[in-house]
């Protein structure tokens, strides 16, 4: 008897991961892997905390192209984890992906920055597609062309608040591939002294299943008014004027239920919210940074007020075509945005009625309110946003907007620890100083966008709202 043994192999890549013991951040140094040696074409990348604890930059200088299988970030807790192709790379392809599952994975936490100095190309060549999960950034910093990258982004619910930003340098406009693209949120960002303008073409719609946020001196526009498409559209956009008083000029934008806009201050002067709605959708409207063009007010009269009663907070509103509703809505939110409902009044069959309700439960030290009127057809109008305060904070807070630290005042004790809450619910926990009755907080870890400061002093939350440039 002849016995033969036939071994099928299958294809197995190894896996690189980074332990950074050359210390000099270089991708290109083999000391600086594990095992030793500079991924090749047959390896996986995994950028994490299992061979090196806390957060860390790898830079990609050159002068030779990356081919490897697959690019992993994945930052442990609130450790940051940043890959960055950095100006003096001048290859038109600087990294090579093989594997044709996906292609570059960016976990919460994780930033991949393309900076690249090159002249021509693409900067990528990957055979599968790009995700970036929810928490995760991918920063577009350079003159190159998006069209490619953008091309093989793949979205659904893990990742519709993947954040793409376009840092672009310099302030001539910049075209951005949005015609039948889409993205979970997309950031657009400038130089602090230097104005930039992104434009979009094209007649496909856009889609933008996260938020739009345009910072401080971006500003958008587009040639086509198909191009983006106000059913499938972002439901939030936020933006940052540019005058030089910054505590009243931070708004953020978005859709209502009926999809018209409105806007309200993030930060204000003003103790009273307020809400503007367009009579306009997106497909016919252009909005820039510093301005919203055709704003008008609701033609329905629908405003909320507040008063004591029995020593007990009430809302009180009327709506001028009370009698087209079915049913209004209480809602509550702790930060001015993001709004749940507590509880629901039927509408009385009649023209015109003032409706009166108790705040049956104590809520935060700040806390939001507005209504809904429900209509007997199912569409929905809001009325204006009051905020309401139990006591009023003996606390500032500044520079607002900031960079890397922010300054608290308080004539009150806080209490350990204090918290930055983002607007998807994520809470980060600072690091601080005291300095009498200044607590200096370091927020340089946070990335771009809206928060609120958490903090306890006299047994009561406080809350306080700031933007992270």
């Amino acid at each position: 008897m002849i016995c033969v043994n036939i071994c099928v192999f299958a294809e197995i890549h190894a896996q690189k991961t980074w332990d950074g013991e050359a210390g000099d951040s270089l991708w290109q140094n083999p000391k600086n892997w594990f095992p030793d040696g500079v991924p090749f074409d047959a390896e996986h990348v995994l950028l994490d905390n299992s061979k090196r604890n806390g957060s860390y930059t790898i830079r990609i200088n050159g002068p030779d192209s990356i081919v490897i299988q697959s690019l992993t970030i994945r930052p442990n807790n609130t450790n940051a984890i940043v890959l960055e192709i950095s100006p003096s790379s001048n290859l038109p392809i600087a990294l090579f992906t093989l594997s044709t599952e996906k292609n570059i994975i960016l976990e919460k936490n994780a930033t991949l920055i393309n900076h690249s100095g090159a002249s021509s190309g693409n900067i990528f060549s990957l055979n599968g597609k790009v995700y970036i999960k929810n928490g995760g950034r991918y920063v577009h910093k350079t003159l190159r062309g998006n069209s490619y990258l953008i091309s093989k982004l793949e979205i659904d619910s893990a990742s519709n608040k993947g954040i793409v930003e376009f840092d672009v340098p310099g302030n001539s406009g910049y075209t951005l591939s949005l015609s039948g693209r889409k993205f979970g949120t997309l950031q657009l960002s400038a130089n602090e002294s230097l104005k930039k303008s992104y434009r979009g073409r094209g007649s496909n719609s856009l889609s933008i299943q996260g938020d739009l946020i345009i910072g401080k001196n971006a500003a958008l526009t587009s040639s086509q008014d198909k191009n983006i498409d106000s059913i499938n559209a972002f439901r939030r956009m936020v933006f940052f004027t540019t005058q030089k008083i910054l505590l009243s000029n931070t708004y953020v934008v978005r859709l209502n239920g009926d999809m018209k806009w409105e806007m309200l201050p993030l930060i204000s002067n003003n103790p009273i919210p307020y809400s503007i709605e367009t009579r306009t959708n997106l497909k016919t409207s252009t909005y820039t940074t510093g301005s919203i063009q055709q704003v008008a007010l609701s033609s329905n009269r629908f405003q909320l007020s507040n008063y004591k009663k029995n020593g007990e907070m009430a809302l009180s509103w009327k709506y001028d075509s009370n009698e087209q509703v079915h049913q209004y809505i209480v809602e509550y939110s702790s930060d001015g945005y993001l709004f749940h409902p507590v509880d629901s009044l039927k509408a009385l069959p009649v023209i015109s009625h003032t409706y009166h309700y108790v705040l049956k439960r104590h809520y935060a030290n700040m806390a939001f309110f507005r209504v809904i009127a429900v209509h007997k057809n199912n569409t929905h109008r809001f009325s204006n946003i009051l905020l309401l305060e139990h006591e009023k904070l003996n606390q500032s807070l500044y520079p607002n907007p900031c960079l890397h630290q922010l300054f608290l005042e308080s004539a009150e004790e806080i209490q350990a620890p204090v918290w930055a809450t983002a607007y998807d619910g994520r809470k980060i926990k600072l690091n601080y100083t005291k300095l009498g009755k200044t607590i200096k907080l370091d927020v340089s870890m946070l990335s771009t966008g809206m928060y609120s400061l958490q903090m306890v002093s006299k047994g009561v939350l406080r809350q306080i709202p700031f933007v992270k440039l």
